[in-house]
């Protein structure tokens, strides 16, 4: 699903929802910054640096914020080989084992995601994860018009 092609955020979700029900994609408002060289999707509790592509494509927005969107399989528990750059805190909310997966309810700042992680997880609810995400499967839209960036 390529969102770069205008698709709007309300459509994302429905999409999303679509394709795998109750697993709607995370959404946050961030905070786009350069800074060392690169380009940074920030906001309380989250900083991203954004691969050279988004990089690109997102660089006319800096300094504004913009919607982003993550879904729930492009999130795990990060290892010791993730960066900094691509993983952030998050508090474990709510925990609901399906069996193949378990979905994760976190708090990341003042936001909500959800992660589908491995079945061999173990968390408990306060627990303090480090979540990795995957760079290739991030979304972003601007605020007011809600088409994808």
């Amino acid at each position: 699903m390529a969102l770069s092609d205008g698709t709007e955020l309300t459509l994302a979700c429905a999409i999303g929802a679509a394709k795998q029900p109750g697993l709607v994609p995370a959404f946050a408002t961030v905070e786009m910054a350069e800074a060392d060289g690169a380009l940074w999707a920030r906001h309380e509790g989250i900083r991203i640096k954004l691969p050279a592509e988004l990089a690109d494509r997102l660089r006319r927005h800096v300094g504004e914020n913009v919607t982003l969107g993550i879904r729930p399989e492009d999130l795990r528990v990060a290892s010791g080989g993730d960066t900094a750059d691509l993983s952030f805190d998050a508090v474990v909310e709510v925990i609901e084992k399906l069996g193949s997966q378990i979905l994760l309810d976190v708090r990341v700042g003042p936001n909500t995601m959800v992660a589908a992680v491995e079945p061999t997880v173990k968390a408990k609810v306060h627990d303090r994860l480090r979540l990795a995400l995957n760079p290739d499967r991030l979304y972003f839209f601007d605020r007011v018009s809600q088409a994808a960036i």
